[in-house]
């Protein structure tokens, strides 16, 4: 291909010279191959030619050799399979290397050329971008700013002038020369201009302003900061756009200028601020193209004619000697403006077609060009001239096009004349379908109606010998009947082509004289051939003359029925009811469509969609095949931006939204916006708004509570928004299955679902009440956990910043009415009820003992529930034989979403229990995702190989194995042997306390190893050890590196052996009282005086702390710790102490029989065994005066008697005794 290559930096522009280079073969996956058409070149071009702009620099991105040249126009000729764009749209953008006759640019920096543009237009507004973003969004123009636009009759400078203007702000340009002045004032409408070459202007533009204080806004594109310092008033800003007025010399600026000022100086470079500020960006563009679709930025061309890349060099050299004011247009293709699917394609589009097929490192979508328009006869000629010398990957290439150019395009062999090949595949555009089926009508209606082949034979013959006429003449008989014209910039040109059309009408009505003669000669219509399915909206009836009596005698020779049988299923529905046979109805129906064909073309379309268009809609509604475009967003829909807010807010802010979408909805400025919604979950704190610029977002949510559209506001990516606005299926609940609860005191607890209503979103669950019937209320209450519960605890408010509200709740227990009359006797209330036990308390319902309690899904866990065996059983209702009878269809509901292919192993021994193959028991060879391969054990099927699913399979274990829960329940890590099996559920002898624990198979795995593990370690179980100076706990379960301790404030932990300091010893003699003052010992059975009122024997006394053990109960091995003052002896360790009270004869010094002299006179001494042994006595003073008793043994002073209604023995006094009979209870004297 041709381009202006630049091997060195230039001293001169007149070095630039044509080139031929081979067409790039270095494509990125998101690269479009454009055919240039205009291109227009810039003071960037200048200075990278000669080396003189900053990315030229050994930092920069610009060396030689490369092609020059940026701002370009032109065709796509290929892109990917899944761009926005498609082969034959006009684009027009901005990428090095546009000085040549094809570039490649990314789809991102290129957009569709409108229809009011032209390439030529849309190539001279390329660089219009940067003028609007710095007038609108770097120095935020208002209609009360003054702007001085510096080098005002520039491509940037006419485009700022238009934008300011557009924003109602007093604009002062500021240009070289007079005619560039006549030129600002007469194009653009700016009124004050002044000349820079002329000394003192500075002071000319502040006389422009109305308060002589200076412009406020200075818009420099050439260079020129220090005047506009000068013309600026105070607190003013200037934005710096570029500095080719000073030919890539830097401008040295007086800050001294700046601080007198007050002023703000800004430099904005448009391609850096799009590459940090995507998202802004892409904003601005749209109120660009905004502005120049309605005419408010109009492209200002340079009146001198460049044509062909030859003349590069004369416009750069135009543009360095400042003779150009706008923007100098260079067409270098200006022939593939014309209207697409009726050119034919050039032998250049051929050879990049195959030079790009023979790139190995082009990618797959560069053949998806589809705008081959060339005779199918010469093609194969034009392949081999564009590669003389095929290799072996030219044949591959060969092939390919040949198999291209055998497609059948749906066209009949009579089409080839004009050949026009529609794409094989359903096209999303619409416009492209109008377009040529309008042009192929156009072209039959020309044709001569012949009824004999030869006649298109000699046409054909006549068709090739024109072949190598120029492409213009080709196309302008078949583009005179569409209307269109062709876009010629010479005017007179244009002119004398007028006449030659007025000479090839009045010749087509003269060959249509003669085809209307030859059928009245042959006296019969030809047949009707089956119109194609897409030219349904397309004339191609012949013309039908206004004579009646002509049309009479043709009426003559058709039989009635044939003339209804080739009546068009369309012309039926265009013609009124019980009109088929009218031929008048029909002649009426020609003209219209005669005076459509007669219109232009735009009109016609607009006709055409009006009256075809809701049909055309309903059949693709109907139809099976949906490009996959149109299912996905595209950068042509409506954005969606992001807006934080406050967490939980979403939804009132939203409808916030909506409220105001309404209340401006008829107002002069309503909200531009499509919608407004937020998911939640993952995406919280965050409000979607989608519209199509961020401007209509701000204003649609700006001043909300909870919403800070000004704190990093983002813009969803095209390719996110479909997950964003996927939904996904929630779970249905069904009464019976399990749920946990978020939040509240019953956070993590396990609930049944009861009843769902039917919006799915309220959900009656029942619950285990967590109650402590009113112990919190109570000032004397013991403490719980280690906590106050009464007085003390209300002087911490529940939730504040230190309180466990989580830590302090109460355990779960059924309802006891009971408990709840001994405090709020008020507050309960028996419901009446037959089947069932139902009370109100609190203002909650319990039935049977369980909360019932009405909740939203959003509060309720429902997916991950993963219930224990031991939370179930709590749900399970009794049987009559007084067994549990666990609900195993809810259970396995909930569980089966919860079963992963993780549980099982290679190894495991498994049964399918549910599907065709239950009842297969098997070992578990493999496991790939939901699929478990096993070899059966048993049955006809043994030693084959079956795919189970997961969720059909349950382990398999007998009674006697050794196994390991794995997880899923409290008893993780514990080891023991089966001893039962029941369904689904195992019940197993633990090896470390010997109790019964049920748990699910699925928890459960073979062990490997002996529960033995406490052996090796220096703690046993129901050690008591010391965690620091203030805190002790008892051992609870020894594993293989760790223990498990409960501390005494009732927590259970998990320590390694390591961070336990000390090892306190067994106290075997350590004694407390209990709250009736009685004694308390090591292995003495107490009980608890409130809460659960938990009963066990005491494994250790510390200080006021019990730790007791209760064999009936399983969790924490049994353990459980208590307080002294909240626990009663039951009974010591030698016998029952019911009742028994405090020894206080040694606490009252006043009974000690101690004198002044020292102690009493000890009685007489006795020799032989002692007498009162075995005698029943009663006390005659002290606090056990009047209770009767047996001596069970003696001292020289003292006796210990047993007494009969305490069952206790007591150490008293012997002459505080009386012996009494036992038969008559008289007293008697023991020394006698």
């Amino acid at each position: 291909m041709k381009a202006i290559v630049v091997d060195h930096f230039l001293s001169s522009h007149n070095e630039l010279s044509v080139s031929s280079i081979p067409t790039t073969k270095h494509w990125s996956p998101s690269s479009v191959l454009i055919r240039v058409s205009h291109v227009s070149p810039q003071y960037v071009d200048l200075l990278y030619a000669r080396g003189l702009h900053q990315n030229n620099s050994p930092r920069g991105h610009v060396h030689p050799p490369f092609v020059l040249g940026y701002d370009f126009a032109g065709t796509v000729i290929s892109c990917p399979a899944f761009s926005a764009f498609k082969p034959g749209d006009d684009v027009y953008g901005s990428a090095l290397g546009a000085f040549a006759e094809v570039v490649v640019a990314d789809e991102m920096s290129i957009r569709r050329v409108s229809r009011e543009l032209g390439n030529a237009g849309a190539a001279a507004l390329v660089g219009g971008m940067t003028s609007y973003a710095a007038v609108v969004a770097i120095a935020e123009v208002r209609a009360s700013d003054t702007v001085l636009v510096i080098g005002a009759a520039g491509g940037l400078g006419v485009v700022a002038c238009q934008v300011a203007a557009a924003c109602g702000a007093h604009v002062i340009g500021v240009v070289g020369s007079a005619a560039k002045a006549n030129v600002l004032r007469q194009e653009v409408g700016v009124e004050d201009v002044a000349g820079y070459n002329k000394e003192g202007w500075e002071k000319r533009i502040i006389d422009f302003t109305e308060d002589d204080r200076g412009v406020g806004v200075v818009i420099d594109v050439v260079g020129k900061v220090e005047s506009g310092l000068r013309c600026l008033r105070y607190g003013g800003r200037i934005v710096v756009l570029g500095f080719a007025g000073r030919e890539g010399n830097m401008e040295a600026v007086k800050m001294n200028r700046i601080l007198l000022k007050g002023a703000s100086v800004i430099g904005y470079r448009y391609g850096e601020h799009g590459r940090r500020f995507p998202q802004e960006t892409a904003a601005l563009l749209d109120g660009f193209n905004e502005m120049v679709t309605n005419g408010k930025i109009k492209p200002i061309i340079y009146t001198e004619k460049y044509t062909g890349l030859e003349d590069v060099p004369r416009a750069m050299n135009d543009l360095a000697e400042r003779k150009v004011w706008g923007k100098a247009v260079i067409a270098i293709n200006p022939e593939i403006e014309k209207p697409k699917f009726a050119a034919a394609a050039t032998l250049l589009d051929l050879e990049l077609l195959t030079e790009s097929a023979h790139a190995s490192t082009a990618p797959d979508f560069l053949f998806s060009y589809n705008s081959l328009a060339t005779s199918p006869s010469r093609l194969p000629q034009l392949l081999k001239t564009s590669r003389p010398s095929p290799s072996s990957n030219d044949s591959n290439i060969t092939s390919a096009m040949s198999g291209f150019l055998n497609e059948d395009f749906g066209g009949s062999e009579s089409e080839d004349d004009d050949f026009n090949p529609a794409p094989a595949v359903e096209s999303d555009n619409e416009d492209a379908e109008d377009t040529n089926a309008t042009q192929r009508r156009a072209s039959k209606s020309e044709e001569p109606r012949r009824n004999a082949p030869e006649n298109d034979e000699d046409e054909d013959d006549a068709k090739a010998e024109a072949d190598d006429a120029p492409l213009e003449n080709k196309l302008s008989r078949r583009q005179s009947r569409g209307g269109d014209e062709e876009d010629n910039e010479d005017e007179a040109g244009a002119n004398d082509d007028a006449g030659a059309d007025e000479d090839d009408e009045e010749r087509d009505e003269e060959e249509e004289e003669d085809d209307e003669d030859e059928e009245e000669v042959t006296g019969h219509r030809r047949k009707r051939h089956k119109r194609d399915a897409r030219l349904q909206f397309i004339d191609v009836e012949a013309e039908v003359d206004d004579e009646d009596e002509e049309d009479a005698e043709d009426d003559e020779d058709v039989p009635g029925d044939q003339f209804i049988a080739d009546t068009h299923p369309d012309d039926l529905l265009d013609l009124p009811a019980g009109a088929e046979k009218d031929d008048q109805r029909h002649r009426e129906l020609d003209r219209q469509r005669e005076l459509l064909a007669s219109m232009d073309a735009e009109k016609q379309a607009a006709a055409f969609q009006e009256r075809y268009g809701q049909r055309k809609r309903a059949a693709a509604a109907d139809s099976a095949i949906v490009p996959q475009r149109l299912l996905l967003p595209s950068v042509e829909d409506p954005t969606i931006w992001g807006v934080r807010c406050k967490l939980g807010k979403e939804r009132e802010i939203v409808f916030a939204i909506m409220k105001r979408l309404e209340d401006r909805a008829n107002t002069r400025e309503p909200l531009a916006i499509s919608a407004a919604f937020e998911r939640g979950g993952s995406m919280a704190g965050y409000v979607y708004v989608e519209a199509r610029k961020q401007a209509d977002v701000m204003t649609a949510v700006d001043g909300l509570q909870f919403a800070y559209p000004r704190t990093n506001m983002i813009l969803v990516p095209i390719n996110e928004m479909p997950d964003l606005l996927r939904t996904k299926k929630s779970k249905s609940l069904e009464p019976g299955m399990y749920v946990r609860i978020k939040r509240g005191k019953y956070a993590g607890d396990l609930a049944q679902v009861e009843e769902v209503e039917t919006n799915g979103l309220d959900i009656t669950v029942k619950i285990v009440p967590r109650l402590d019937y009113g112990q919190s209320e109570d000032a004397n209450a013991p403490m719980i956990d280690n906590r106050v519960s009464g007085a003390l605890a209300k002087r911490k408010r529940q939730g504040a910043l230190g309180s466990n509200n989580f830590a302090s709740r109460p355990p779960q227990r059924l309802f006891s009415e009971i408990e709840a009359k001994k405090k709020h006797s008020k507050f309960l209330s028996a419901l009446s009820s037959l089947s069932s036990k139902q009370w109100t308390y609190l203002n909650d319902t319990y039935i049977d003992g369980f909360l019932i309690k009405d909740m939203k899904v959003n509060h309720l866990q429902t997916e991950d529930v993963n219930p224990t065996l031991e939370e179930v059983t709590k749900f399970a209702a009794g049987a009559e034989d007084g067994t549990e009878n666990l609900d195993l269809t809810a259970l396995a509901a909930t569980l089966k979403a919860s079963t992963a292919a993780a549980d099982f192993l290679p190894g495991d021994m498994v049964e399918i229990y549910d599907g065709e193959q239950r009842g297969v028991f098997g070992k578990a060879i493999s496991v790939h995702s939901d699929i478990v391969k096993l070899r059966v054990t048993e049955g006809e099927l043994k030693g084959q190989t079956v795919d189970a699913p997961v969720k059909g399979l349950r382990k398999l274990f007998k009674e006697g194995d050794h196994v390991k829960i794995i997880g899923g329940s409290k008893y993780f890590d514990e080891v023991g042997m089966v001893v039962k099996v029941r369904d689904d559920r195992v019940t197993l002898l633990t090896d470390s306390n010997q109790a019964e624990i049920t748990v699910f198979s699925k928890d459960l795995r073979e062990a490997t190893d002996s529960g033995g593990a406490m052996g090796v370690s220096k703690y046993d179980l129901f050690d008591l050890v010391q965690l620091d100076a203030s805190t002790v706990a008892c051992v609870i379960k020894v594993d293989r590196g760790s223990l498990r301790v409960l501390t005494q404030d009732g927590s259970v932990r998990m320590l390694l052996p390591s961070n336990i300091p000390n090892k306190l010893e067994h106290r075997r003699f350590a004694v407390a009282t209990d709250r009736d003052g009685s004694e308390i010992r090591i292995d003495d059975t107490i009980k608890e005086y409130g809460g659960e009122q938990k009963q066990g024997r005491v494994l250790h006394i510390h200080r006021n702390f019990l730790f007791a053990q209760n064999r009936q109960q399983t969790e924490n091995a049994g353990v459980f710790v208590v307080r002294t003052s909240n626990v009663t002896t039951v009974a010591a360790k030698g016998g029952t102490a019911a009742n028994a009270g405090p020894d206080l004869s040694k606490m009252n010094p006043a009974l000690q029989r101690n004198g002044a002299n020292g102690t009493a006179m000890a009685p007489p001494k006795s020799f032989g065994r002692e007498k009162m042994i075995g005698k029943t006595v009663t006390v005659k003073k002290g606090p056990h005066k009047g209770l009767l008793g047996i001596v069970k043994d003696t001292t020289d002073d003292s006796a210990r008697v047993e007494l009969h209604t305490k069952n206790k023995t007591i150490t008293v006094k012997k002459d505080t005794l009386a012996i009494k009979d036992p038969i008559t209870g008289a007293p008697a004297d023991f020394r006698g």
